[in-house]
């Protein structure tokens, strides 16, 4: 386009030259095929009057014609200025008052000085004498030419313009210089030499011209009648139709028209659309680098400008300010690309160079195929309803900044730098690939060799659309209504929806908070207000995310986790696994759906910590902090609940966990491994609600602890059908039943509880617990470092029985079981178990007592069995000892109880020692039975009973009634003892 410009500039110039033909102003001409030369009439010379007397002169041989013209002085006097000078070698007359004239040579003067030569073969005048008899031309007859070349003189302001014309007619007017060709179809030549030349070719030639500057004819008006054709280097400008030139000469603008099948050839130059299609520029051996535009007219218009220069001398500077070409529609062939338009404009730049091409008039459409290893890739096509402007800003601020000495190197980015507007609701395609604005698009891109990528801005509403072209990438489709900027450079791009997030963003009122967008990543699904930002590497993708307050929902993956109250997200994926997650929210909600099971976390602050973890944060302490300013008090922990609907077998389930810190992880399918930690003294706490198969209240399950972790099974799907043989159904299940399940496992357990209308209320501490819901079984175990026991308190029908030791465990079988264990699992230490039970309200002898024993304890719903040698003592209500209480020591202890309400109706015991305020005794074997107050002793060697009072009864069997203190022994002793002596010893 810069040639053009420069050739256009040129043919300015060469209009200019034509002026000089006449005086101050513009000539042109043209090369016209020269007729036969007439023979040498014998005719008159030119007639002379003088009074009554007449004659005629013969002119002819060598003829020398000068024209002077009188310049006013500002003194007042007169100096006579030639204008031009006609010599001819020979002429003789053809007619009365016509000449034949023949090796015309016309010198041209500017100012008094010789500017340009008008050299003709032949021509036919028409001559006068003056005043003097001198012969003189007729300014108001045609000069008729043959063969005609005008040529401007080196060191003019026009050197180097060379007009050759054929059979031309000229007439020199009083105030204007009329030229025409005898034919319209005869040749027209105009050259301009010098480092660029330039010809325009045609046929046919009309033209006006002003004789002189000062004169009342301030237009040039030049016709090429048809097939003009302009060329200078790397430049072909061809019509079937006229070419049309109207200068204004006092204020040197000018306007050129091309009419019909109008077609600019360019022998390089390139139109690409930044940052679509591929990144290879196409080579010479492609195709070539040429374009050529097609069109219906082509209006150019120009100003000259006069400057003097160093010498000076007068320079003739034609600029031109704008190009159209015009069609229906016009169309722009480049290697690789084509625009479509109704209207194609070209402004330069201040030097020349085409500095912004536009497309308008109507709808516009640009198609580009980029070329890459002798391959087509999918074209990029453009459109826009209002216009395309093509920018080059080298040729505009560029070339400013280089006319005021800046260094070309530090002018290399504006210099390579292209930009492609598109106005109004406009589309840029590639392949399945596009980009939609409904208030226009900019596309930035350097032509450097070697440069990559570009920039694609959007405004208004804004549609981005980028389906997958390899394998393992993921199809991204974007929308939003307040524009997009799009980043490409080799495989990587970087996609920013709406306005870029401002250093001040709780400032109100700002752009960014009233941009909605929703985007599409393979299976997921995003929507929010704010800013948006994606970039994509490979086949990687970067999320990042940020609203005002909670405004972003949606789904990461296919996985149906669903994402609410999200206020700022950061997510990296690579295909459809999600790699890394950062997600702030007041709080942020994340719920998954699967069957009859809903997984729901809640938690100001989420991080993944692997490709199936995800840990809930409260709000942590740092510069970011301000995200979280209106996150309501209730929110700040984070929170996890895990819902089952009821079904057919299944009751329904509700667990709900609540801590500083709780880690999710992904087990597969259905099922999740959740992890609570404690952060200093803030501990997490869980509670689960399991429905009643038979009705009423639901089980309920809670502690606080040190740590919490949500087993779905011990042993996955897979490793129980390897251990069952590959056996799948009830075998395999029922083998596996409780490792199948979910589990609970806690550290340092506090405060926790079971309530069951079945089983009351079972509540427990210990250093860790193992809970497990197949197995409806509990295990607490005690700390062997401190050795401090695992404690398990149930309370049913108003009786509490507290067990204690190294592990309790509680399961149900038949009811509930409660098992006290003296060994820790890992260690060879341990630990007396004990069991407490207490009847409030009630004082009965076995109301409130506690039971210490070497082996393990099994509470039973129908009895309490002791492993080994016990010790057991009464106790207060309260629970401290009761020195009035029973103490029972034993080598095999047994207690009964009554299943439906737990009460002990029954106590066996064998090796026992009783020591009680009412009565002392010792026997081989013993029994306590509650239910009719009665103890009974049996020992082959005599048991012994002694009252306070001093008796004492030895048998083998004393039944003693402990409410009335009556007595039955078998043959036996009685002794009554003295206990003042007894005292006394």
């Amino acid at each position: 386009m810069k040639r053009l410009l420069l050739f256009l500039l040129l043919l300015g110039l060469g209009i200019a030259a034509l002026r000089l033909a006449i005086g101050d102003d513009d000539a042109l001409g043209g090369k016209l095929p020269a007729p036969d030369r007439q023979p040498r009439p014998n005719t008159p010379g030119l007639p002379v009057h003088q009074g009554n007397v007449g004659a005629s002169v013969a002119q002819t041989g060598y003829l020398r014609l000068p024209r002077y013209r009188t310049l006013a002085q500002p003194d007042g006097s007169q100096v006579q200025q030639q204008v031009f000078l006609l010599e001819a070698k020979d002429s003789q007359p053809i007619g009365e008052g016509r000449q034949q004239l023949e090796g015309v040579d016309v010198t041209l003067f500017d100012a008094g000085a010789p500017a340009a030569t008008l050299v003709a073969r032949q021509a036919f005048v028409e001559l006068a004498r003056d005043a003097n008899g001198r012969p003189s031309l007729r300014e108001d007859k045609d000069i008729d030419l043959r063969d005609a070349v005008f040529t401007t003189l080196p060191g003019t302001k026009m050197a180097g313009l060379r007009l050759e014309l054929g059979n031309a007619r000229v007439l020199v007017g009083e105030h204007d210089l009329l030229i025409r060709t005898a034919d319209p179809n005869d040749p027209v030549l105009l050259v301009v030499e010098g480092e660029h030349k330039g010809t325009l070719r045609g046929k046919g030639l009309r033209a006006t011209l002003p004789r002189e500057r000062t004169g009342d004819l301030q237009s040039a008006d030049i016709e090429i009648l048809s097939d003009p054709v302009l060329e200078t280097d790397g430049l072909v400008v061809r019509a079937r139709g006229r070419m049309h030139y109207v200068e204004h000469t006092t204020q040197g603008a000018a306007t050129v028209t091309v009419d019909d099948d109008v077609q600019l050839e360019l022998a390089s130059g390139r139109l690409a659309l930044p940052g679509f299609g591929g990144d290879e520029v196409p080579s010479a051996d492609a195709g070539g680098t040429g374009s050529t535009a097609h069109g219906d007219r082509f209006v150019g218009w120009l100003l000259r400008d006069r400057n003097r220069v160093a010498d000076r001398s007068e320079r003739n500077d034609a600029t031109w300010r704008m190009l159209q070409l015009t069609g229906a529609p016009a169309r722009v062939d480049v290697p690789g690309a084509q625009v479509f338009t109704t209207r194609l404009s070209i402004q330069p730049g201040p030097f020349g160079e085409a500095y912004l091409i536009t497309a308008h008039g109507g709808p516009s459409r640009i198609e580009q195929q980029d070329l890459r290893d002798g391959r087509t890739s999918d074209p990029v096509v453009g459109t826009s309803e209002r216009r395309i402007h093509l920018v080059q800003p080298g040729q505009g601020p560029g070339a400013v900044h280089r006319s005021f000495g800046f260094p070309q190197w530090t002018l290399g980015a504006l210099q390579h730098l292209q930009v492609v507007v598109f106005e109004g609701r406009s589309r840029l395609v590639e392949g399945a690939r596009s980009l939609d604005a409904s208030r226009g698009l900019h596309v930035f891109r350097s032509n450097e060799a070697g440069a990559d990528g570009g920039v694609v801005r959007g405004f208004g509403d804004v549609r981005v659309e980028q389906p997958a072209t390899k394998p393992g990438e993921e199809n991204l489709l974007a929308t939003g209504n307040d524009g997009f900027w799009l980043q490409r450079t080799g495989s990587s791009q970087h996609l920013r929806l709406g306005p870029e997030l401002p250093a001040d963003p709780e400032q109100p009122g700002q752009p960014w908070r009233s941009h909605h967008y929703d985007v599409h990543y393979g299976d997921g699904h995003l929507r929010g207000v704010g800013c948006c930002d994606v970039e994509r590497t490979g086949l990687r993708t970067h999320l990042r995310l940020r609203a005002p307050a909670a405004e972003i929902e949606g789904r990461l993956t296919g996985d149906d986790a669903d994402l609410t109250g999200v206020r700022r997200l950061d997510a990296l994926l690579e295909a459809r696994e999600l790699l890394a997650l950062d997600v702030a929210g007041l709080p942020a909600r994340c719920s998954i759906v699967r069957g009859d099971e809903t997984l729901q976390a809640a938690a100001p602050h989420m991080v993944q910590l692997g490709p199936r973890s995800l840990r809930l944060l409260p709000v942590p302490y740092g510069p970011e902090r301000h995200l979280w300013v209106a996150l309501p008090p209730e929110c700040t922990e984070p929170e996890l609940t895990r819902t089952v609907a009821a079904s057919p077998g299944k009751p329904a389930q509700r667990v709900f966990l609540q801590g500083p810190q709780i880690d999710i992880h992904h087990a597969g399918g259905n099922h999740v491994l959740v992890d609570a930690a404690a952060v200093a003294d803030w501990r997490p706490f869980v509670r689960a609600e399991i429905g009643n198969p038979g009705g009423g209240a639901p089980t309920t399950v809670s502690c606080n602890a040190e740590r919490l972790r949500l087993l779905p099974f011990v042993l996955t799907p897979e490793m129980r059908r390897l251990h069952a043989g590959g056996a799948v159904g009830p075998l395999a299940d029922v083998l596996f039943h409780s490792v199948g399940n979910p589990w609970l496992v806690v550290d340092d357990v506090r405060d926790f509880h079971l309530e069951d209308d079945r089983y009351g209320l079972i509540e427990g501490l210990g250093h860790r617990l193992l809970l497990s819901q197949g197995a409806e079984a509990a295990l607490f175990v005690g700390d062997p470092d401190t050795m401090a026991p695992a404690e398990v308190r149930r309370t049913d029908g108003g009786r509490i029985v507290t067990t204690r030791g190294a592990q309790v465990r509680v399961l149900h079988d038949e009811g509930v079981r409660v098992q006290a264990l003296r060994t820790f699992a890992d260690r060879p230490t341990f630990l007396l178990p004990s069991v407490t039970l207490h009847e409030p309200g009630k004082d009965g002898l076995l109301s409130h007592m506690i039971a210490v024993c070497r082996g393990n304890i099994d509470v039973l719903p129908e009895e309490v069995v002791f492993g080994g040698p016990v010790v057991a003592q009464g106790l207060n209500e309260d629970g401290s000892e009761n020195p009035d209480g029973v103490h029972l020591e034993a080598e095999q202890l047994r207690m009964q109880r009554q299943p439906q309400t737990g009460e002990i109706v029954k106590v066996t015991g064998r090796v026992v020692t009783l020591d009680w305020s009412k009565m002392k005794a010792r026997s081989a074997s013993a029994e306590l039975d509650a239910r009719w107050n009665r103890m009974t002793f049996s020992d082959p060697a005599d048991a012994v009973v002694s009252m306070p009072d001093g008796r004492e009864w030895r048998s083998p069997f004393i039944e003693v009634n402990y409410e009335t203190m009556s007595v039955k022994w078998h043959p036996g002793r009685l002794v009554q003892k003295d206990l003042a002596q007894d005292v006394a010893k």
